[in-house]
């Protein structure tokens, strides 16, 4: 039976020459606990305690499981430093980067080798810095796994990128930085968990209440903005939302957390559909007389404000004809 794989990355310690993030494996935390409550079976890899998060320490955990599991939607969370690489690539950076030029994760070759595992939905979930810096051109970025065959399935496929091609990630420090708190992650986990109301679809889809994807997109989208503005920062996440009703569900909001009655109720698959109630005689004059009051109006609008401007630039020699035809 095929199931629902989640694996949350933070990198939080680095070599000395990269500033260490304390959120990240907060944050990797945090969404590797959001999965496993949502039924995921979750990997976690932080470099909390002694252990550097390589690309080969990624590379045996997922292909222990993806090697013997059936997975139909793999969730892919990282968070720590990154950087732009190319028009609409990045590169997520691991542990020893400074010192191992190729231990950094390449976007776009990570989700080339995932579609061999013939997977049909992909998210990633990214709280990373899309700056250009000098790590971006030092050395080039790898993928993390072998393929996993030779065929190709192209995934249905969500993006959530904490920021713009160029920008930084934001992060909030804590009075002590135990307590740091990557920015995007937060409103990421908010909308997922279904605390977010405009993350939850309640109208339209054969699962509502349900937090989905595009409604998800729009929260994050709108809050991370918002939140930024708080911190005086400018703050524009890169989303891209692809996957399809009605397999776009990340939560089922139980109908006792939803507020019933404040909403409207759903509307079903095949709900049957009430035609408008007939228009009578009497309603068809009233309707007729308003057009016709409508259109005396606009014709008089005409006649005060656009004939006079017509007027002053036609050729004076016709000008009495249009103002005799016209009744001006």
């Amino acid at each position: 039976m095929a199931v629902n794989l989640s694996v949350s990355v933070g990198v939080s310690k680095y070599s000395p020459g990269l500033q260490p993030l304390p959120g990240a494996v907060r944050a990797a935390e945090d969404f590797a606990s959001w999965a496993r409550r949502a039924g995921y079976h979750s990997i976690l890899i932080t470099d909390s305690g002694k252990p550097l998060v390589t690309i080969q320490r990624i590379k045996y955990k997922m292909e222990s499981f993806l090697s013997k599991t059936e997975v139909k939607r793999l969730i892919f969370f990282f968070a720590g430093h990154g950087t732009a690489v190319a028009a609409a690539n990045d590169c997520w950076l691991l542990s020893n980067v400074l010192r191992e030029p190729d231990e950094k994760i390449d976007r776009t070759m990570f989700l080339r080798q995932l579609e061999t595992y013939r997977i049909p939905q992909i998210a990633l979930f990214v709280d990373a810095c899309r700056t250009i810096t000098n790590i971006s051109f030092n050395g080039d970025g790898r993928g993390v796994l072998s393929n996993g065959g030779a065929h190709r399935v192209t995934p249905q496929l969500d993006v959530f990128l904490a920021c713009s091609l160029g920008d930084p990630a934001l992060c909030v420090q804590g009075e002590v930085s135990s307590q740091d708190r990557c920015l995007f992650t937060r409103v990421v986990l908010e909308g997922l968990s279904g605390n977010a109301e405009m993350a939850i679809e309640r109208l339209y889809h054969p699962q509502a209440p349900a937090v989905v994807s595009h409604t998800l997109a729009n929260f994050v989208e709108a809050e991370a903005e918002n939140r930024a503005s708080l911190l005086n920062r400018i703050n524009h996440p890169e989303i891209q939302a692809a996957f399809r009703a009605p397999e776009d569900v990340y939560l089922k909001i139980e109908e006792d957390r939803a507020t019933i009655g404040s909403h409207p109720p759903a509307v079903r698959p095949n709900a049957p559909i009430f035609p408008a109630p007939a228009i009578d005689q009497d309603d068809r004059r009233g309707l007729e007389r308003m057009r016709i009051q409508f259109d005396e109006r606009a014709a008089q609008d005409a006649l005060d404000h656009v004939l006079p401007d017509f007027l002053r630039w036609i050729d004076p020699r016709r000008k009495n004809d249009y103002q005799q035809n016209c009744g001006t």
